[in-house]
């Protein structure tokens, strides 16, 4: 006899992890980047005031891009543009904190900050710990219904003889994905 069941629970993330990121063009290299930093202090000093600490927050290295316009009809260069971005990554163990102030950034954007603005990331760092708890669960609950199928039949369970434990997969609460 084959029973299959499964456990099903609602467990919460209690790690999120969030990015910015900072950008300012101008005319040169040097422009863009000098034209960054106070755009890169503006958002870090946000954060702070939203109580993220130092130590949930890290800037990732300043990124350049240099832009060529040329005449479509001669070919010829009609100007150069440079563009700098910085990455403002943040991670915290307070994930209703870090979903209220990725909610709030953008108000940024209308101080002059321009951002781009990535969805936090959230996860479940005891997973594992987790897995063994369901499984046990659903290993019980399939043994139940092993007896009790049995048991309409007159008949009784035997030892285990092969067991798999299958997909273990983990969706958003509501979700429709299977």
């Amino acid at each position: 006899m084959c029973i299959r069941d499964s456990s099903t629970e609602r467990i919460t993330s209690d790690y999120g992890n969030w990015s910015v990121e900072v950008s300012q063009g101008g005319p040169s290299q040097q422009l863009s980047y000098q034209g960054l930093q106070p755009l890169v202090e503006k958002t870090v000093a946000f954060l702070r005031s939203q109580g993220i600490k130092a130590d949930e927050m890290e800037l990732g290295s300043v990124k350049t891009e240099k832009i060529d316009v040329l005449d479509p009809r001669t070919g010829e260069l009609r100007s150069t543009t440079w563009t700098s971005k910085q990455s403002v990554l943040i991670g915290s163990w307070d994930v209703n904190k870090i979903r209220k102030i990725s909610g709030q950034i953008s108000s940024l954007i209308g101080q002059g900050v321009p951002l781009t603005i990535n969805e936090p990331a959230y996860t479940y760092t005891k997973l594992a710990a987790k897995r063994v708890d369901m499984l046990a669960k659903a290993t019980r609950d399939a043994k139940q219904r092993a007896k009790a199928i049995a048991a309409e039949a007159g008949s009784s369970i035997g030892a285990i003889t092969n067991a798999n434990t299958g997909t273990f997969q983990i969706t958003v609460p509501d979700s429709t994905e299977s």
